[in-house]
């Protein structure tokens, strides 16, 4: 995953619909997930036998930031 601005947007479209909230949605050929009760957007990464979610940003003011 390279941080992009058109990323950026694609995520920050995508989840701003709570329709996708709480949902594994696929933007850009990776899969993500809003966890909409943390504020967190993250992306689901498949290991050895099981799946991580690692961070990658959340909502302030209704605008997406990257998170680290």
């Amino acid at each position: 995953m390279k941080k992009t601005n058109g990323l950026r947007d694609a995520l920050g479209k995508t989840f701003a619909d709570r329709r996708n909230w709480n949902r594994r949605i696929e933007v850009a050929g990776e899969r993500y997930i809003y966890c909409s009760a943390k504020n967190e957007i993250r992306r689901i990464d498949q290991r050895e036998g099981y799946e991580v979610a690692l961070l990658v940003g959340c909502f302030v003011l209704g605008k997406f930031v990257w998170c680290c």
